[in-house]
């Protein structure tokens, strides 16, 4: 037993080994440019409550590891909870966003997430249904100002333009929409664009370009507008009605985010995408908008599955490093089976100035995401960053990673829908940051790898690590369908370690198939961070016996999966076969020859075995 002073002196040398490990993590990463950027992002489902996360996604060896910040709570009015909205990371480096419910009055919250202090904090409740949070989208400007718009609330409900000071805590209405035939109305996940001191957005409706709809024609609707305004809410201008679906094939109901850079021409322009409209059956487009010269124009029309194109884009654009607009659709391409029948989207690039269109990745479903809706965003470190709500090995949805000095495409990380674990990633994507450390990184993956072994009927896996702290345990679970998961068995970790560190864990007797292997870090503190699900083909397993060897008069030949055997002599010559009709099978062999014979079989899955036998007494020549 320890004297206090020796026990007092343990835990400080301890907490110093722990400290110094840290610090040269922090070196390692701070130092390492495949290791700075932090994803921040948001899910909509999963987490203790099944309201969603706060999460990080960080690179390190190679390895994207995700970190769960914060459970959003169960329903309440005391607490935002499932946020639906884009993060914003201001200066001060901590994010922003906005709940679709929770708050005082059930209409949502701003909240806040500090990468610094690990800490979540809900700031301003809405005030009533006048300035409700429906679907709103929250970006940063300048001078402590986050700007956003709602889909619904205002006056006449049509949605509103708002700004929040998060230095004073103070919430302003800047714009009410009216809707049309004078405004619009109903801005969809649409964040605001700053430009030149100028705010740029999008309305998916309202506008003076009027249709019948509805049924049997009882209403007229609008099909969006582009609109511009000072960051007061004083000078607020409409800048183009989109028309109505079919009209003059022109695209219309404009959402998703809009970007700006020059055109052919040289001039400033606006560029987005429209959901509807455009040439070629209403697959929607992509516009451009020149600010020089106030026109409006398609530069692209998307053809749908028809043409292997994609259609219907709902995340609007993202401009590369490359100097290309990079966007995706939430339909078409070549992958029909993952889309109703209409393709599961694609990764598309378009030149600006000379409107060169490509596909650069079709979402297959297929170990990939599902359903381009999501945003995209161009991350310090020059790649492209986008998650798919559906979809992966886990069907909660992915994110990916796009390179364009590459032209690589893959996928990072796939969100599990089961387990506990944030699923179903929403809307614009991430907050990216270079000078965010990871909040919680144990342990540094090398590799987590699985191979199925047939003759020990195990699903052989290996992990390893090259740095450890705090890590008290790893949790590896199984699944065969990639959604439901049991843990399978619970190793050791090595605490504290600057030393390269290797594991393994055999999996007996797995279910043949494809098999799901997840692997899970949990330290001293109760925290988990989860890694990339490892897919495993398990075989029939070659358990198959045969005795008595050597043998004078019978050989029985025993296995669960056997369809049937053949029996072949020294020279190759097959002198014996049969089929296979329950999982024991007596040979009579006392006709053979002395001598050496190789017996083969073959299972249901048409996996064979090969298995040596003695004939030895008397037998007649053959």
């Amino acid at each position: 037993m320890f004297r206090p002073v020796e026990h007092q002196m343990l835990i400080f040398g301890e907490k110093l080994k722990k400290y110094l490990l840290q610090g040269i993590l922090f070196f390692i990463l701070s130092n390492s440019a495949f290791a700075q950027i932090a994803l921040f992002g948001l899910d909509i489902s999963g987490g203790s409550h099944s309201n969603g996360q706060v999460y990080q996604l960080c690179e390190f060896s190679g390895t994207w590891i995700y970190n769960d910040l914060y459970d959003f709570p169960a329903a309440t009015n005391a607490a935002s909870y499932q946020a639906d909205a884009s993060f914003c990371l201001a200066s001060n480096n901590v994010l922003y966003s906005v709940s679709y419910n929770g708050g005082t009055n059930w209409n949502g919250e701003v909240f806040s997430y500090s990468t610094t202090t690990s800490t979540y904090t809900d700031l301003f409740s809405a005030a009533s249904n006048y300035d409700a949070q429906t679907n709103p989208v929250i970006q940063l400007v300048s001078g402590g100002s986050l700007f956003g718009m709602t889909e619904s609330g205002g006056a006449s409900f049509n949605g509103t333009v708002y700004k929040y000071n998060y230095h004073t805590n103070t919430y302003t209405t800047l714009h009410t929409f009216a809707g049309k035939p004078t405004d619009g109305s109903s801005p969809i996940e649409t964040p605001l664009l700053w430009y030149r001191d100028t705010i740029y957005g999008v309305t998916v409706d309202g506008g003076n370009s009027l249709a019948t709809c509805g049924f049997a024609g009882c209403c007229t609707c609008g099909y969006g507008t582009l609109f511009s305004m000072d960051s007061n809410g004083t000078v607020y201008k409409i800048l183009y009605n989109f028309p109505p679906v079919g009209s003059a094939n022109v695209g219309s109901e404009p959402q998703g985010a809009i970007v700006e850079t020059a055109n052919g021409a040289g001039h400033a322009s606006l560029y987005g995408v429209c959901f509807y409209g455009g040439a070629n059956s209403s697959k929607g487009c992509i516009w451009q908008y020149d600010l020089i010269t106030y026109t409006y124009s398609d530069i692209y029309d998307f053809q749908g599955s028809a043409a292997s194109d994609g259609y219907a884009p709902m995340g609007g654009l993202c401009l590369g490093a490359d100097g290309n607009l990079y966007g995706t659709t939430s339909l078409g391409g070549t992958s029909v089976a993952n889309g109703f029948g209409t393709g599961a989207g694609v990764l598309f690039k378009i030149s600006p100035t000379t409107h060169a269109y490509s596909i650069v990745h079709t979402f297959s479903g297929a170990g990939d995401g599902i359903y381009g809706a999501n945003g995209i965003i161009k991350a310090p470190d020059g790649n492209l960053y986008g998650t798919l709500y559906q979809g992966g090995t886990g069907n909660g949805g992915i994110a990916y990673q796009y390179n364009t000095t590459t032209s690589t495409y893959s996928v990072i990380y796939n969100f599990p829908s089961t387990g506990g674990h944030g699923y179903a990633p929403i809307y614009n994507t991430f907050a990216a940051s270079t000078n965010a450390l990871c909040s919680t990184l144990p342990i540094s993956l090398i590799s987590f790898t699985g191979e199925y072994n047939s003759n020990t009927d195990c699903a052989d896996l290996q992990w390893s690590t090259a740095t450890e702290v705090d890590n008290r345990y790893f949790f590896i679970e199984r699944s065969t369908d990639g959604k439901n998961w049991q843990i399978i068995d619970t190793v050791a970790g090595a605490g504290n370690s600057d030393q390269t560190r290797y594991y393994t864990l055999a999996d007996h007797h797995p279910p043949v198939g494809t098999d799901y292997y997840k692997l899970i870090q949990q330290d001293y503190d109760g925290l988990r961070q989860s890694f990339n699900i490892v897919p495993v083909k398990v075989t029939a397993p070659n358990n198959v016996t045969l005795y008595p060897n050597p043998a004078n008069s019978l050989v029985t030949i025993e296995g669960a999966n056997i369809k049937s055997i053949n029996v072949y002599n020294a020279l190759g010559q097959s002198i014996w076969s049969g089929i296979v009709t329950n999982s024991k099978i007596a040979i009579d062999i006392s006709s053979f020859s002395n001598g050496v014979y190789i017996a083969q079989t073959t299972d249901k899955l048409g996996n064979t075995t090969m298995l040596r036998f003695i004939k030895q007494g008397s037998g007649l020549l053959r």
